[in-house]
């Protein structure tokens, strides 16, 4: 069932939540390349530069919510294009009797993704990362772009328009940064794993080599004139 984007207290403000803390799952899906204006807007993408970018409240955007729409799977390019031309429609059919897509800012940072009511500044929805599962924009109108968020059997598509293109380079920059700080991590504690079993095998041979009889001399040995060479 959709709904499309009308007035501030659309869709509510409660947060969808994940019952365990995993990965965000990357999968991008991007119609065309990015023209090199919408690069220029952040030139600093080093990993210091898209966290200082991405730390507290974010980037922030003005955009349109087209609406939201429940769908059957965390991914997919077919459904996601399927739901914005489902939410399309029905933001038509609201223009032809006088509603119009509500105005939203949305922000972008290491929290997720929030969107606002431009009108009030109330919170309308906020999706953490790792409820965020695809991303995809409109095949047939670059201004659009939507994304798949939620938790297992309660996936929700919701789509957004917006003039202003580097929004899509900070919701891949973002993701990606996320991933490969993670990535480090866990390689920084497989490392770290590996060196403490090589030190605890080592460890046991030395333990192992000072019990064993033939590394053992008594004094019995000494007063025999036993030979040590």
């Amino acid at each position: 069932m959709g709904t499309a984007g009308h007035g501030c207290d659309a869709g509510g403000s409660t947060p969808l939540r994940r019952a365990t803390s995993e990965p965000p799952i990357l999968a991008f899906i991007f119609a065309c390349e990015s023209p090199p204006q919408c690069r220029s807007r952040c030139q600093d993408r080093s990993e210091a530069g898209l966290i200082k970018r991405f730390r507290g409240d974010g980037v922030r955007y003005k955009a349109k919510l087209i609406g939201i729409d429940e769908v059957t799977a965390a991914r997919g390019d077919k459904l996601c294009q399927d739901s914005m031309m489902k939410l399309k429609g029905m933001a038509s059919s609201a223009r032809s009797k006088g509603e119009h897509k509500q105005r939203v800012f949305l922000t972008v940072s290491f929290g997720g993704i929030k969107i606002y009511c431009e009108r009030s500044g109330v919170l309308l929805h906020h999706h953490s990362v790792h409820e965020i599962s695809y991303i995809a924009k409109d095949t047939r109108d670059h201004r659009a772009f939507g994304y798949v968020c939620g938790k297992e059997g309660h996936h929700r598509f919701v789509a957004i328009k917006t003039a202003q293109s580097p929004l899509i380079i900070d919701l891949r920059d973002l993701f990606t940064l996320i991933y490969d700080i993670k990535q480090r991590e866990e390689m920084e504690k497989k490392a770290q794993k590996d060196k403490q079993c090589e030190q605890a095998v080592y460890q046991t041979i030395l333990e192992d080599e000072v019990d064993d009889p033939v590394y053992q001399v008594g004094p019995w040995a000494l007063r025999a004139g036993t030979q040590l060479c």
